[in-house]
């Protein structure tokens, strides 16, 4: 067995991911989510590293899941609470798809993190890949020597720097 699979199933159990049980919380309230699961909304859960949570929003217990097996195992050893729900998606949430999701495809903002995981992010939405490379060029030097990931973005986080 995995290790990505090993740590985390007994927190998935008991939050109910597993088996489809319904029992998502929602917001790190402690309640339950009101009519419906409270879904569509963008799964998420805390880590020694930060709250991590989905690009998209999933739309029940088995998507829930299917994205969190996605993340890599390094982050899910350090998972600290039970999955929850939240809507809208908080800013800074890390993903842990590498801050970009399959389904995102230009036009889309550029975005970038470096090494201690400050974000830029171009200030409009760029039409291809060879223009989101020239966006990353307009960096400052000392912002691309410490640059982590690269990822596209459909909607701009109020807190990303300019390059």
């Amino acid at each position: 067995m995995r290790i990505r699979t090993v740590l985390p199933t007994a927190l998935l159990a008991v939050s109910g991911l597993l088996a489809g049980a319904g029992t998502t919380f929602a917001a790190g309230t402690g309640e339950e989510p009101s009519e419906g699961g409270g879904y569509p909304a963008y799964q998420c859960f805390e880590t020694v590293g930060g709250e991590y949570c989905s690009d998209m929003e999933v739309n029940n217990d088995a998507e829930g899941a299917e994205w969190i097996w996605s993340c890599p195992s390094d982050v899910l050893k350090g998972v600290t609470s039970k999955p929850y729900l939240r809507d809208p998606r908080p800013e800074d949430a890390l993903s842990c798809s590498g801050e970009a999701s399959p389904e995102i495809d230009y036009p889309a903002f550029q975005c970038l993190k470096t090494l201690d995981r400050v974000e830029y992010c171009s200030d409009k939405k760029v039409k291809n890949h060879d223009l989101g490379n020239a966006w990353i060029k307009t960096c400052p030097p000392d912002v691309l020597k410490d640059k982590d990931k690269v990822y596209l973005l459909n909607n701009r986080p109020g807190d990303a720097r300019h390059c």
